[in-house]
C-alpha cells in the first residue's frame, strides 16, 4: 500500500491513468445512480397511481350483502333468498 499511496501523492497515477479513468468511472457511476433514481420514481409512482385508480375493495362483505348479490346475479330466487336471510338474521 505504500507504493500505491506514495504513487497518488507524486501525481504519477492522476498523469498516467488517473485523469481517464476516473473520469469513465465517475460517469459510470452517475449513469447507475440515474437508472436507480429512475426506477424508484418508476415504482412508486406506479404503485400509488394504481391504488388511486383501482376500484376500493371491502375487507370483507357481509353474509348478507352476499346474498343479496346472488340474488342481483339470479343464481338464488327470492324465495331462498328469504330462507337464507332469516337463517342468517336468526342464526
Amino acid at each position: 500500500m505504500g507504493v500505491l499511496a506514495e504513487i497518488m501523492t507524486r501525481g504519477e497515477w492522476r498523469e498516467h491513468h488517473g485523469h481517464r479513468w476516473g473520469w469513465i468511472l465517475i460517469a459510470l457511476l452517475l449513469i447507475a445512480l440515474l437508472a436507480l433514481l429512475i426506477v424508484l420514481i418508476v415504482r412508486n409512482w406506479s404503485g400509488t397511481s394504481a391504488s388511486r385508480s383501482g376500484p376500493a375493495i371491502s375487507p370483507r362483505s357481509s353474509a348478507e350483502d352476499l346474498l343479496a348479490e346472488r340474488l342481483a346475479r339470479g343464481e338464488i330466487d327470492v324465495d331462498e333468498y328469504r330462507q337464507r336471510r332469516d337463517a342468517l338474521r336468526c342464526g
